[in-house]
């Protein structure tokens, strides 16, 4: 399988209510595209500390079809 890792920012003059919406718009596309197993979304938690410039990120899943 192969995870595809974003990190974003909202621009500050989004609402509380509008990463939300736009993350629940993103993960009704695995319905729709074919290969796109899961989709999770939320808060960064950089424990690591490799993206704490970003306040946000989610995960997008595909299965790996063959390795090159």
């Amino acid at each position: 399988m192969l995870k595809h890792c974003v990190f974003l920012n909202f621009k500050p003059e989004f609402t509380i209510a509008e990463p939300a919406e736009v993350f629940g718009r993103l993960s009704g596309l695995v319905k729709e595209i074919d290969g796109l197993q899961s989709f999770e979304y939320g808060g960064n938690l950089d424990f690591e500390n490799k993206s704490s410039d970003y306040s946000e990120g989610f995960i997008a899943t595909f299965p790996l079809l063959s390795i090159a």
